[in-house]
């Protein structure tokens, strides 16, 4: 009864340890998540309204022309200087700092920072507007203005995916609600069980109390001593000292622990002093 107690116990602590869990996350955790989500779909949305009124020029074929870039306080309308000047910032970039990203210029209207990666040899390029974008840089010249267009291109791509992930928090948010009033499965079983146990300990408490003191101690080093009087052996019996004994012809042959002698001898000369 008692493993099947302590079982119970251990399963109850486990599942009020998972309501903490989900406490903690119906409070902090998602809560916090659900406000980040809301915030970079704001931001984006702000950054694609941006983007899609900003003005483009149209090249003699009717094409979009190249919308210059900003880079360390030098506008390149070329694109092919421009490329040349974007790596150049990107080895400036990676010289001055390493380990974090640093501002070169700007383009298309968004901030540009540019850091380098050393476990993936890459440089990163950062847009920034009211969220960010990052592409990874490559060598080509020209082609590196056609990452940052696909980061930027990509916006509506992210808020989409932002819109989503903010959907599945929300309803993360409501299922973790509805699972804190889930009380534990075996609390009947649980209490049935904690008051048998009880029970049955009180019982035992009892039935021990009962006993005379040489059936619940042990005689572990044994010493025997004749005893002749019977009253000696009824003196011995109230002394509350742990031994065995047996009766034969009329005398009485006692086992005690060898720690117990000088007691037993005392009692014993004790007996006879009022025998006498």
């Amino acid at each position: 009864m008692d493993i099947e107690v302590s079982k119970l116990k251990m399963l109850k602590a486990s599942h009020m340890n998972a309501l903490y869990d989900l406490q903690d996350k119906v409070m902090i955790d998602l809560p916090a998540m659900i406000k980040f989500n809301e915030l970079l779909i704001s931001n984006i949305e702000k950054d694609l309204k941006a983007y899609n009124e900003r003005s483009i020029v149209l090249d003699d074929k009717g094409k979009p022309a190249f919308p210059s870039i900003e880079l360390f306080g030098k506008v390149y309308t070329d694109k092919d200087e421009a490329g040349k000047a974007l790596i150049e910032a990107c080895k400036q970039a990676a010289r001055a700092d390493i380990t974090r990203n640093v501002e070169v210029g700007s383009y298309q209207g968004f901030k540009l920072n540019i850091g380098y990666e050393p476990m993936n040899r890459v440089y990163v390029a950062t847009l920034s507007g009211s969220a960010s974008y990052k592409t990874e840089l490559g060598g080509s010249e020209s082609g590196n203005f056609t990452r940052l267009d696909n980061a930027l291109n990509g916006m509506e791509d992210k808020l989409t995916a932002a819109k989503q992930q903010l959907e599945r928090l929300q309803n993360q948010l409501e299922e973790a609600m509805a699972q804190l009033d889930t009380p534990f499965p075996h609390e009947q079983e649980l209490q049935e069980k904690s008051q048998r146990l009880d029970e049955l300990t009180k019982q035992l408490e009892s039935a021990a109390d009962d006993k005379p003191t040489s059936e619940l101690a042990e005689i572990v080093d044994p010493y025997f001593i004749e005893v002749s009087s019977e009253e000696a052996a009824e003196k011995l019996k109230s002394s509350g000292i742990t031994f065995e004994m047996k009766e034969s012809e009329g005398h009485y042959i006692v086992k005690i622990n060898r720690s117990d002698k000088d007691k037993v001898h005392d009692l014993l000369e004790q007996q006879k002093k009022i025998v006498l």
